[in-house]
């Protein structure tokens, strides 16, 4: 129900939460190469994932909340 009414808050605040996550997987990982000079491939990676994934979210909430504003036009339209 919230993700139909409040498209971007649903899906913007989970994409904002998964970038901070893929952020501080993502320090974890900076922070691991600049101590030992090794790159750990899976805390990278899982940096990586949660971003995107993060990103796709986010602006998947905006296209939703673009496109439920113009369907909401559209119905007020119809029922004058």
């Amino acid at each position: 129900m919230i993700s139909e009414q409040r498209p971007l808050f649903f899906f913007g605040l989970g994409g904002a939460l998964l970038i901070i996550i893929g952020m501080v997987a993502g320090i974890y990982a900076l922070r691991l190469y600049s101590g030992s000079g090794a790159v750990s491939i899976g805390w990278s990676l899982l940096a990586f994932f949660f971003i995107i994934l993060g990103a796709i979210s986010f602006f998947m909430g905006l296209v939703l909340r673009a496109l439920s504003s113009v369907v909401r036009d559209a119905v007020s339209r119809n029922k004058r």
